[in-house]
């Protein structure tokens, strides 16, 4: 199932539950790189259920998206049993969820809350009156550039997925930092050689030997 299908899957069973479109977009975007990841494809676990940080070849199998979704919803209920009251306020509910013990990173909230699935499918009333159906046919009729593409963003949540580089028409490669990244490190993977980190790019704090989680490298 590509992204787009699986986005309007989403929708589907975000109109049947009132469960905000935009936190299992941009939890699922997070986790699996956009429906990129190997549990996305193979095992159709889109959420990490089951993925540990310690184990994350552990993630469970479900039969389809569908049960995927419906198993994190439960999964939330457990966690977080009043969601409902913070459906209008998607970054309050994220905070929940990670608190209530769903990720170990940190900087989880801030990832998932600053996708451009999570900022595009609002609750409908944070939306001022569009509904999470006009939001996902905007978003698909949206001519698809390097925003789009579907890129890793890092996780180092409890599912422990891996990011995947973006993709992009264009002949700048980038990659998003993950926690614990170096850009030593960045460059030995992609590049072929640690001492080539001067040809990185991106950080904002001018420092090779400071750079931040969510900071787009690119070289």
């Amino acid at each position: 199932m590509t992204w787009e299908e699986f986005q309007q899957v989403a929708q589907g069973i975000s109109e049947q539950t009132g469960f905000p479109l935009s936190v299992l977009l941009g939890q699922a975007a997070l986790e699996t790189g956009r429906g990129t990841s190997y549990n996305a494809k193979k095992k159709n676990n889109w959420f990490g259920t089951g993925a540990f940080d310690s184990n994350p070849s552990n993630a469970y199998t479900f039969k389809n998206p569908e049960q995927s979704i419906m198993y994190y919803l439960q999964n939330v209920g457990k966690l977080v049993p009043n969601w409902k009251q913070y459906v209008d306020d998607p970054v309050k509910l994220v905070q929940m969820i990670k608190n209530a013990g769903y990720a170990t990173d940190p900087y989880y909230v801030q990832k998932v809350t600053s996708l451009p699935e999570f900022k595009r499918f609002l609750s409908p009333t944070s939306q001022q009156g569009q509904s999470p159906l006009q939001n996902v046919l905007k978003s698909i009729i949206t001519p698809v550039n390097a925003a789009t593409q579907p890129v890793s963003y890092p996780s180092s949540s409890a599912s422990g997925a891996r990011s995947y580089p973006s993709s992009s028409a264009s002949s700048t490669n980038s990659y998003i930092v993950k926690a614990g990244d170096t850009l030593s490190g960045i460059a030995k993977q992609y590049l072929g050689n640690a001492n080539s980190y001067n040809q990185l790019s991106g950080y904002r704090s001018g420092n090779p030997n400071l750079i931040y989680p969510g900071e787009k490298i690119t070289w």
